[in-house]
Formats: structure tokens, C-alpha cells, sequence
């Protein structure tokens, strides 16, 4: 962890269950570039399409929490039409109600402390026989409530150079096809999601649960193979994800690149950060040293309830890849902030949420039923797979 000099505070509060509070806090930024080496050819599973439709490789976890694609109003093409965003002809969507954070402040786009007091479920079971007056638990309102930072990515849209910690990766134009000639549509950007997921509903390959009693969390990053204005898309790759756990020890349970990712990678292990609910946990969210030189992101998690703490940063070392829009190949990749503060221009334009320093309450991918029918099997991995339904009957 980085030295904690002077900083400077800026706080406010969300009312809710949850009770947040955010620090931005002023660090020097360094700058560092990818980590050139031996490409990662796409296994036959992995995590090439967040949202499961990759025509070419078989998504690991089907129940991703991805980053929502905007679609760009008034642009019709075979990627986007009507306003909204289509992977390969699906179109995705949910809410997710936010809270941003802005500062002109340098380091506050990159170097940034959350305060958090984990949500407490009822201690009666789950129920949906009254709607308006059932008992209800956080996996069925929020699945994965996160806390965000921009990348840099070059790899991911509009495919463009960025420099690490630099305000001049903003757009200054974000719809680009609608925008003036010679406009700039922003330097290449990722989107990083520190996500919770909360108890009660496992196991979280095909659901949303670490266990039944307590709270875990990962760090994702979310990159977008189109170029501007999603003129051109690799449909065997939209959106590639990396993925690790909050590990008590720092390692990945598996591999973290969308190209190599396996049935280990979503499966927690006896290193993953367990938190209690009512925990009261700190998220510091950073620009660190890397093994091998250079700088790459890392998120560290405080437990002051219990005194345990986890982290996980964004490596190449640990196995993080960017991938390229040609042929979804990956190469090691050492993730870093893509802003120095956290003003209101520094966005990842391709985000339909459009922010850098936010937190928010993903909604709208549970559905209580009283009943389920039209069972079908879901194939998670080789010898592996799970009975689903596709259709909900009530209340």
C-alpha cells in the first residue's frame, strides 16, 4: 500500500440501507504501459462476452453483473439502433441508480477511499406470497451494489492511445458520429466495477452468492471491442471481462483474463475476503507499484469490524489482459486509472452509466416467482452444468 500523505477530503452521504461515505484523496500518479509479452489465445470457455452471446467461445459464468452499453439515439447500425446497444442482436439492459463524485482535485480520479457499513438482511426467510408485503433480502434488490474508477485501456473503445492518470483522455465530443469533424472521442477507456455481491443465493458461477451468511467481492474490468460511435464491433468479443476475488493473500483463485478465464476464476476459495453483514469496511481503490516495475491498479479492503483485509490488483503479473478487437487475443496488461481528478467531463463515454468515481444499486436482475416451469440445462463448464427455468409464474 502507498504512503497516505496529507489529502485533501471531500464527503458526502447516501441515505439508504446502505450508509456511504467517500474520500478522494490527492496522490502523485505514475505512468506506466502495458507489459509486452506472449499473447493469451481464447480458450473454448472463458469470459470473451460478459453478457454470454460470444459466437465463438462458451461464456464460463452466464450470470455475469456487466458494465450496460449506452446505445447512441438518432445512429442506427447493426450494434446499435433505436437508442440502445445490441450484443450480437440481444439487447441488454437494467438500472443503475448511482451516486457520482466530482472533483477538480488532482489524484481524485484515481486515488479514492469509500467507508462502507454492509447492508443486514431480516432475519425471517424470503417471501413472495403478499407483494408490497413480503420479507425481502439484498440478493433479490441489489446483486452486485459496486464502486467504480475509469481505466485506461487502449485496446477498448473507440480504440485509441491513453495515458495513465491524464485528464486529456476525456472526450470532447461523446456521441462521435453526431459530433463536429476533428472532434476527439476520447482516449481508449475500461470500466472498473469493485463489486459486493451479498449471501443468500449460491453458488455465484450461475448465481449471485458467495455462501449463504456472507458478503464477498471482486474486481472487474470491463473493456468494449467496438470503434467510434460503434461503427465496427468484434462479436466474438463485445464486451471481455477480467475478474478476481478480494483475496486475503492477493492471488487469483484462477485466471483473471476474459481469454483464459475457467470455472476456478468465479470460484472463491479458502484465500477469498469473507465479510460478516453489518460489517463496517473501508475500500481504498489506488494506483500501486507493480511486481516487474511499472504501475497497475489495486483495490484494498479493510474489515475494522473483524481486522481482516484483502486486496487484488490489476496485473499483469496476476494474469489481467487487454484484448484486441482483431482477433480477441490477449496480451498481459497492467490496468491503470485512466484520469487524474474526478471531474465531470472524465467519463467512459461507451458506459450507458457515464461516470468514473461512482457508487450504485444494480436493480432489475432478479424476479421473485411462486413458480418456475420450462426447465432447460445450463452447461457451465466440461462435465458441469445446472438445471434452470424459463419461465416465472407470480405474484
Amino acid at each position: 500500500m502507498s504512503t497516505r500523505a496529507s489529502r485533501r477530503r471531500s464527503r458526502w452521504r447516501v441515505l439508504g440501507a446502505i450508509l456511504v461515505t467517500a474520500f478522494a484523496m490527492m496522490a502523485a500518479g505514475s505512468v506506466s504501459g502495458s507489459v509486452q509479452a506472449s499473447t493469451y489465445t481464447p480458450n473454448a470457455s472463458g469470459e470473451l462476452d460478459c453478457n454470454g452471446f460470444s459466437p465463438t467461445q462458451h461464456a464460463i459464468r452466464a450470470t455475469m453483473n456487466c458494465t450496460d452499453i449506452r446505445g447512441i439515439a438518432g445512429v442506427d447500425n447493426t450494434n446499435t439502433w433505436g437508442g440502445r446497444f445490441y450484443d450480437n442482436n440481444n439487447y441488454i439492459g437494467h438500472d443503475e441508480p448511482d451516486m457520482t463524485f466530482y472533483s477538480n482535485v488532482p489524484g481524485t480520479g484515481n486515488n479514492v477511499t469509500w467507508a462502507e457499513t454492509l447492508p443486514v438482511d431480516p432475519v425471517a426467510a424470503p417471501t413472495v406470497a403478499t407483494p408490497g408485503k413480503d420479507v425481502t433480502h439484498w440478493f433479490e434488490l441489489s446483486v452486485a451494489p459496486w464502486f467504480s474508477m475509469a481505466m485506461c485501456d487502449p485496446n477498448s473503445y473507440p480504440q485509441t492511445s491513453c495515458t495513465p492518470l491524464s485528464d486529456a483522455n476525456a472526450p470532447t465530443c461523446v456521441v462521435a458520429l453526431l459530433c463536429p469533424a476533428n472532434s476527439y472521442p476520447g482516449g481508449g477507456g475500461a470500466f472498473m466495477e469493485m463489486q459486493f455481491y451479498p449471501p443468500g443465493m449460491p453458488p455465484f458461477v450461475d448465481s449471485t452468492s458467495c455462501n449463504d451468511t456472507h458478503w464477498c467481492a471482486a474486481l472487474t474490468i470491463d473493456s468494449l471491442e467496438c470503434t467510434t460511435g460503434f461503427a465496427t464491433c468484434n462479436t466474438a468479443c463485445e464486451e471481455p471481462v477480467n475478474f478476481a476475488w478480494i483475496q486475503r493473500d492477493g492471488v487469483p483463485t484462477g485466471p483473471p483474463s476474459p481469454q483464459e478465464s475457467t470455472l476456478a476464476t468465479s470460484t472463491p476459495n479458502a484465500q477469498t475476503l469473507m465479510l460478516n453483514p453489518g460489517d463496517r469496511i473501508t475500500v481504498h481503490m489506488f494506483d500501486a507499484a507493480a511486481p516487474g516495475g511499472g504501475h497497475a491498479f489495486e483495490v484494498m479492503v479493510d474489515d475494522l469490524s473483524t481486522g481482516q483485509s484483502g486486496f487484488m490488483q490489476a496485473s499483469a503479473a496476476n494474469g489481467f489482459a487487454n484484448t484486441s478487437i482483431a482477433d480477441c487475443s490477449g496480451t498481459p496488461f497492467n490496468f491503470q486509472p485512466e484520469y487524474s481528478t474526478a471531474s465531470q467531463a472524465n467519463i467512459i463515454p461507451w458506459a450507458a452509466i457515464a461516470t468514473n468515481i461512482s457508487t450504485e444499486f444494480e436493480t432489475g436482475h432478479f424476479e421473485a416467482c411462486t413458480k418456475v416451469t420450462s426447465a432447460a440445462s445450463l452447461a457451465i463448464g466440461p462435465g458441469l452444468s445446472d438445471t434452470y427455468y424459463n419461465t416465472c409464474h407470480g405474484p
